[in-house]
């Protein structure tokens, strides 16, 4: 059985921090409550902190209850954010935790929130390439091609074939330097 839904409430966080991290985050809507705890064990920790700080974003603009949220209002809640001048990627970025959040309570509760507001089921009518996702469209982000000269530098400054092993290892694999690490 669903938690109960705080009806006409508008979406209110508290969010704890122990030295400089945050630990706990709450609502007055235990289904996103629910939402929040199911990221927080099944995404990684930084996941659940931006999930959590996208949404407080998101309820706190628009100032209304979880379930007056529809397109409209996540249209009107994109304008504000172009108008803050804040980029399509952070644009898009909090629309993911919105549509996320809105895929979980079309589970829990499938009466009450029967379709996603940010990217709605098709139902197959809609041609392939007709979308009704609310995403913004972002420029290709291409890597940065690195000078053979720059590259023969670099690895030249690099003091054994060890790392010099590492370093192309992780460059064609294209590992991070935190992924090599973990």
């Amino acid at each position: 059985m669903p938690p109960e839904l705080a009806v006409g409430q508008t979406v209110d966080f508290t969010i704890r921090y122990e030295h400089g991290q945050m630990t706990a985050v709450s609502t007055n809507a235990p289904l996103i409550d629910h939402f929040l705890e199911k990221i927080r064990l099944t995404r990684s920790l930084h996941t659940w902190i931006n999930y959590a700080h996208d949404l407080k974003v998101f309820f706190t603009t628009l100032g209304l209850p979880l379930e007056h949220i529809d397109r409209h209002s996540c249209l009107r809640f994109m304008q504000q954010q172009e108008q803050a001048g804040l980029s399509s990627l952070t644009i898009n970025r909090r629309l993911a935790a919105v549509s996320s959040l809105f895929s979980e309570l079309s589970l829990l509760d499938p009466e009450s929130f029967p379709r996603n507001p940010v990217s709605p089921d098709r139902g197959g009518r809609a041609p392939r390439t007709a979308t009704l996702s609310l995403y913004r469209k972002q420029p290709d982000r291409l890597p940065d091609v690195i000078d053979q000269k720059d590259l023969e530098r670099f690895f030249g400054t690099l003091p054994t074939w060890r790392d010099r092993t590492l370093i192309l290892l992780m460059w064609i694999s294209c590992l991070r330097i935190s992924d090599y690490i973990g």
